[in-house]
């Protein structure tokens, strides 16, 4: 099993594992920056993700976050790492 991050695939994933609603709200590239994101935030702290996402231009709620690095949960349970 490969347990290396790839985070084009991590992102592919996620977005296809999001409610619909954020399925539309947020593309997959919006996806692929919000994960990277999260992995520069110190300690993969939300409040702090969600403030680089600002910075951006992406509008996201700490809900809508949350449903994110919940989807992306199965990413890593095909990688083997949860």
């Amino acid at each position: 099993m490969n347990r290396i991050y790839d985070p084009e695939t991590a992102a592919r994933i996620t977005h296809q594992n999001l409610p619909k609603e954020l399925q539309e709200k947020f593309t997959e590239n919006d996806v692929y920056e919000i994960l990277d994101l999260k992995y520069l935030a110190e300690h993969e702290d939300v409040q702090q993700t969600m403030g680089m996402c600002v910075k951006r231009g992406i509008d996201i709620s700490e809900e809508e976050m949350s449903a994110i690095f919940k989807a992306e949960e199965v990413y890593f349970r095909q990688i083997g790492v949860q």
